[in-house]
């Protein structure tokens, strides 16, 4: 009787540890999608830019889109859905929340790392 008690104990203990390293396996849960919010011309352009859909600007209305508290306003917006990335050019204007703000000419977003890279900052601010 008592070897039954250690060795049912055993397996419960092995079970156990089992189920917490299969838990640990678990994949990383995916970033969240940049989500276009307001577009106006939609064009495709597989030999300048394969795989990407690329928004542009209709009259006074920018193209801004968003992404996990990023908003993002520009002329041009160039979205790469599947590598979840967007490169944003023309007048491009960035905020997070009321810390952050930031004008440039052009934006490389990259929204599984949340990271941008400006370059070329605009004249006007």
């Amino acid at each position: 009787m008592i070897l039954n008690i250690a060795y049912i104990r055993t397996l419960v203990l092995f079970f156990a540890v089992g189920l917490f390293f299969a838990y640990g396996q678990q994949p990383a849960e995916k970033s969240k999608k940049i989500e276009i919010v307001s577009e106006s011309d939609l064009t495709i352009d597989q030999e300048k830019y394969p795989g990407a859909t690329i928004f542009n600007k209709s009259g006074d209305s920018q193209v801004q889109f968003r992404h996990q508290g990023i908003d993002v306003w520009c002329d041009v917006a160039v979205l790469y859905d599947k590598k979840n990335e967007v490169i944003a050019f023309g007048n491009v204007f960035l905020q997070q929340g009321d810390s952050l703000k930031m004008d440039s000419q052009y934006i490389a977003y990259d929204g599984n790392l949340k990271t941008a890279v400006a370059r070329e900052k605009s004249s006007t601010s």
